[in-house]
């Protein structure tokens, strides 16, 4: 799910593994490596009127132990994973009240921190990746070019258009803003 308000993006989406599968989340501290562990990958890259990159392109991977680490990326001069730190908030629940076999992630980035608030009818692209580690499979939200960085392929992202003025037709779960240990309070509307 995806929502926003005048101040952040939040992002809360469930994580599924595949058959036999136990999640790997060895890496607690962020000195380590996360790219060991499974990871749930969010880039965002906000569009000008014409469709064309803004901006940078903000990345975002955590694990399932709640540790996340932040970059960005500027394809069009050729400069990555330069140092990026929001202000946001990212957490994760591990197993669920009817699946063990799942993790959620939920995250909120203030939109100061990604350039600034989008106008109404705003359109920016969005890719998200799933990387299990053991046996490998990755899975992206929007098709991708194999053979090239995903924030290279940015024109391929999946787009969400910011329309203030209407509501949205889910019953979405909300977290909490204070996480707990890296670990957010979930609630249903």
């Amino acid at each position: 799910s995806l929502a926003y308000d005048t101040e952040k993006l939040t992002v809360f989406m469930d994580i599924g593994l595949p058959y036999g599968r136990k999640i790997r989340s060895l890496v607690t501290d962020l000195a380590g490596d996360i790219s060991t562990d499974d990871t749930f990958e969010l880039l965002i890259a906000p569009l000008d009127t014409n469709g064309g990159l803004n901006s940078s392109v903000f990345r975002i991977v955590g694990n399932p132990a709640g540790l996340w680490k932040t970059d960005v990326d500027d394809p069009g001069i050729g400069q990555y994973h330069r140092a990026w730190s929001p202000a946001g908030k990212y957490g994760v629940n591990v197993g669920s009240y009817h699946s063990k076999n799942l993790w959620r992630v939920g995250l909120q980035i203030p939109f100061k921190d990604l350039g600034g608030a989008p106008a109404d009818g705003d359109v920016w692209g969005i890719q998200m990746a799933i990387r299990y580690v053991d046996p490998k499979i990755v899975a992206v939200f929007s098709p991708a070019n194999n053979n090239q960085r995903l924030s290279d392929d940015w024109k391929r992202f999946a787009r969400i258009r910011f329309d203030h003025h209407r509501r949205a037709n889910f019953r979405a779960h909300w977290f909490q803003t204070e996480p707990h240990n890296r670990r957010f309070s979930l609630q249903l509307l």
